[in-house]
C-alpha cells in the first residue's frame, strides 16, 4: 500500500469511529472487515487517533529519511571543488547515514566524487621551466618533424604493483589455494633495468641491464645510442626530420654522447631546454604501463632475471605500432597545451 493510500485509508476510519460508531471499536472493525482489513490494522489507526488527534505522520526520533533544500545547498557549497570530506563525516554533521548522503547527492545535484590525478610535484621554478621549455620543443617540432624519446624503468621477479593482478575471484575465501590468495615477492627482490627508444615509427631494441650499478655514459653511449639507437634511426628515420628528445638522467649528457649524436647529424633537445617532470608529455611513460601489463599478464613471475629479460624483448615485439604511431604523433599538440595552458592542463 502507498503513502497516500495509507493516509486515506487512516481518515476514513477515523472519520467513521467518531461520526458514525461513536467511538465504538467493535462497530467499526465489523464495517471494515467487509473490505478485507484485519482487526490489528483498524486497532492500530484508532488507538493511534485517539493518542495524538491525527491520522497523519509524526515526525520521528532518530535520524531524518530526507535532507532539506537548504541542507542540500550548504552540503553542495561544502563539497564542490574540494577533497578529504568523506559521505561519514557529512552523515554524522547532517545526522542522517552515510548512504543517504551519495544518494542525496546524486539525486538532486550534479556533484560527483572524481578520482583525484597523480601529478608531478614542482620544486623551486621547475614549473616555470617545464612550461617554457615545452613551448621551445613544439617551436623546434615542425609538422613533418618525428620525435624520438627514451627512458628508463625497472621491472621486478614478480610485478606485484600491477593492478590488474591485485584481485583474485572465489566462491569461499577459506578454500582457496595459497598461491591465489597471496601474492608473494621478496623484500628486496632483483629487478633489472629496460631501455627503450619511442618514435611513431615504432620502438627499438630494448637495452637489459642486469648490473646492480647504475647505467653510466660510457654504458649509454655503447649499449643506448650506438647498438639501438641509431641503427633503429637509420632504419626508419633516414629520410626524415627528427628530434632525438633523451630524459634528463646525467648519463645522457656526457660529453662522448653528445658527439656522437653531432657527428651523426643526430638533432637532440639540449640539457638545459629539457623540460623538467613533465610524464603527461612523454607518451614512454604510457608505454612502460602498457609493456608492464603485458609481461605480468595473468600474474605471470619469472623465476630469474634471464627468464624475466626474455620475456621482455618478447613483449616490445608485440607493442601495436599503430598505438605507439597515435600516441607519438600527439606529442606535438600536447606541448603546445602546456606551453600555452601550463603543466597540468594535460594531465587526465
Amino acid at each position: 500500500m502507498k503513502k497516500d493510500e495509507r493516509e486515506a485509508l487512516r481518515l476514513r476510519v477515523a472519520t467513521f469511529y467518531i461520526d458514525t460508531a461513536c467511538g465504538t471499536l467493535k462497530t467499526t472493525w465489523n464495517f471494515f472487515k467487509k473490505e478485507g482489513f484485519c482487526y490489528s490494522t483498524i486497532y492500530r489507526i484508532i488507538q493511534r487517533y485517539v493518542q495524538f488527534k491525527t491520522t497523519k505522520d509524526l515526525p520521528r526520533s532518530g535520524r531524518p529519511r530526507k535532507l532539506t533544500n537548504k541542507q542540500m545547498k550548504t552540503m553542495a557549497f561544502t563539497l564542490n571543488n574540494k577533497s578529504g570530506i568523506s559521505h561519514r563525516i557529512l552523515s554524522s554533521r547532517y545526522n542522517v547515514h552515510y548512504r543517504t548522503i551519495g544518494r542525496n547527492l546524486k539525486q538532486r545535484t550534479n556533484i560527483r566524487p572524481r578520482k583525484r590525478i597523480k601529478a608531478p610535484k614542482y620544486i623551486n621554478d621547475q614549473q616555470t621551466r617545464a612550461q617554457k621549455n615545452c613551448g621551445f620543443l613544439y617551436r623546434q617540432s615542425l609538422d613533418n618533424c618525428f620525435i624520438i624519446m627514451d627512458d628508463e624503468k625497472y621491472f621486478s621477479l614478480s610485478g606485484v604493483d600491477i593492478p590488474g593482478n591485485l584481485l583474485y575471484y572465489t566462491s569461499d575465501h577459506s578454500t582457496t589455494p595459497p598461491n591465489i590468495k597471496y601474492k608473494q615477492y621478496q623484500k628486496f627482490e632483483p629487478k633489472i633495468l629496460v631501455w627503450l627508444a619511442v618514435s611513431a615509427e615504432g620502438c627499438s631494441q630494448p637495452y637489459i641491464h642486469k648490473s646492480k650499478n647504475a647505467v653510466t655514459g660510457d654504458v649509454y653511449l655503447k649499449q643506448c645510442i650506438q647498438r639501438r639507437l641509431i641503427p633503429f634511426i637509420k632504419k626508419n628515420h633516414l629520410q626524415t626530420k627528427l628530434l632525438f628528445w633523451p630524459d634528463l638522467a646525467k648519463a645522457h649528457y656526457v660529453p662522448q654522447v653528445l658527439r656522437t649524436l653531432e657527428a651523426n647529424d643526430i638533432p637532440f633537445v639540449p640539457r638545459e631546454k629539457n623540460p623538467p617532470n613533465v610524464p603527461q608529455v612523454r607518451p614512454i611513460e604510457d608505454v612502460w604501463g602498457i609493456l608492464k601489463q603485458m609481461v605480468y599478464a595473468q600474474n605471470y613471475q619469472a623465476k630469474n632475471l634471464n627468464q624475466l629479460a626474455r620475456r621482455i624483448r618478447e613483449k616490445v615485439k608485440e607493442l601495436d605500432k599503430k598505438m605507439l604511431r597515435d600516441m607519438m604523433l600527439g606529442v606535438r599538440s600536447k606541448l603546445r597545451k602546456v606551453w600555452r595552458e601550463g603543466v597540468f592542463s594535460t594531465c587526465h
